[in-house]
């Protein structure tokens, strides 16, 4: 082979060798595999309330501290200022009774139900809300201690004689 079918063949491989080489690096990015977008986190402290606000005790049925004369299951009703959100709910009873805890309407109303058991008539009872937050991550404003005195009326002098027993 004399010099110059050498240096074109030299040429026409380095020219194969390139295409080769560019070939290989189209493919190799359209298959490249790459991370997925970090999703941006945002810090949130948990202790500092939001731009909302805080969650406020608007009122109780019954009364705070009211006797009440409803009955042995009586539902004790908190309403607050926004929503609230059951899982973050904290409740102390004294002395204590198994309760249910709901929010049926617009989680602003929170039932408190005695399960299983009753209140007890005339004992006294102190429910404390220690921690709660809204639906939106608002604080409790303050910890809540509200009283309950259950007071059923009870049956007997209505009144009457016994005069109609015995005719």
């Amino acid at each position: 082979m004399n010099l110059n079918n050498r240096k074109k063949a030299l040429l026409i491989c380095f020219a194969v060798s390139l295409g080769i080489l560019a070939i290989f690096l189209l493919i190799s990015k359209e298959t490249e595999i790459t991370e997925p977008p970090k999703p941006s986190v945002r810090k949130v402290d948990p202790l500092k309330p939001n731009k909302k606000g805080l969650l406020k005790l608007v009122s109780t049925d019954p009364e705070n501290g009211k006797v009440s004369v409803v009955d042995y299951a009586q539902y004790i009703k908190f309403t607050f200022n926004e929503p609230v959100d059951l899982e973050t709910l904290v409740v102390k009873i004294t002395p204590h009774v198994n309760t249910r805890i709901k929010a049926p309407v617009n989680k602003k109303t929170v039932w408190i139900i005695p399960d299983k058991e009753i209140w007890e008539p005339k004992v006294r009872y102190i429910i404390e809300i220690l921690k709660a937050k809204g639906m939106e991550g608002e604080l409790l404003e303050k910890p809540i201690k509200y009283e309950y005195l259950n007071v059923p009326p009870e049956f007997g002098d209505w009144g009457e004689t016994e005069s109609h027993l015995t005719n």
